[in-house]
């Protein structure tokens, strides 16, 4: 099985989220082992329907995720270099996902808000928390200065020990609007250099905040541009980039 390996959320190939873009004729039995072989936070499994139409599946190395838009990122990438395609429909088990390249090749991922309801007790032991939020993957504190976010050194265990797939922190910051950090060490991945996803809860928390819809934010090795738009859609705005092509022989 061939892979392009892809960094999504920078045009740097030493910065991003690694994703691995495997584009197959059926999704293999053995996805699960190919993701744990493969050891980046998400393999993306890509299969072509019609048209400009693909089915698409996430895979961390210890699960299949629900969803996950830096690899979503990385395959809408790696289908227009491939296809030459500039406008896409990706289909998954719970709905569809627009993709758009534009002329500088960045992607337009065009995604639903996703809502929140206050997290009220927590045994985390954190700086500054202002607020907290949580749904059923990920609970999600708001703290008060930006270096607590980024000097924040993770207790894994009892992160772990949470009813949930994962934390984030986040604040509000100098450069960019916000940043934030997303840690999941109970599906393998300690610290994600980028998570897309927990844009989907942090744009329309931070567009109340800052009384704006156009928005910029910074995780530990990744950044992008989000734009809200009046029918609560979220457009994510990313660049991306292809570092290396692999083989893996699974048979």
């Amino acid at each position: 099985m061939d892979f392009y390996c892809i960094r999504a959320f920078s045009s740097d190939k030493f910065f991003g989220n690694p994703a691995a873009v495997c584009i197959t004729g059926d999704f293999p039995s053995n996805a699960q082992t190919v993701a744990a072989e493969i050891n980046f936070s998400e393999t993306v499994f890509v299969k072509p329907y019609k048209k400009n139409m693909f089915l698409i599946r996430w895979f961390s190395p210890k699960d299949e995720a629900p969803l996950c838009i830096h690899a979503t990122v990385a395959a809408a990438y790696m289908i227009h270099k491939k296809y030459g395609l500039s406008t896409l429909v990706l289909i998954h088990k719970r709905g569809v996902i627009e993709a758009q390249i534009d002329a500088n090749d960045q992607v337009h991922l065009f995604m639903p808000t996703l809502d929140t309801k206050p997290l009220k007790t927590h045994n985390l032991s954190l700086p500054s928390v202002k607020e907290a939020f949580t749904d059923d993957v990920v609970d999600i504190f708001v703290l008060s200065h930006e270096q607590d976010v980024l000097r924040y050194q993770p207790d894994f265990d009892a992160i772990k020990a949470i009813n949930k797939r994962a934390i984030c922190l986040t604040a509000s910051a100098k450069t960019y609007d916000y940043v934030c950090r997303y840690f999941a060490p109970k599906i393998g991945i300690p610290e994600d250099p980028f998570c897309g996803s927990i844009n989907c809860r942090l744009v329309p928390y931070w567009s109340q905040v800052l009384h704006k819809n156009h928005l910029t934010s910074y995780q530990s090795n990744g950044y992008s541009e989000f734009i809200l738009h009046k029918n609560n859609q979220i457009e994510f705005v990313a660049k991306a980039n292809l570092y290396e092509e692999r083989r893996m022989m699974i048979a």
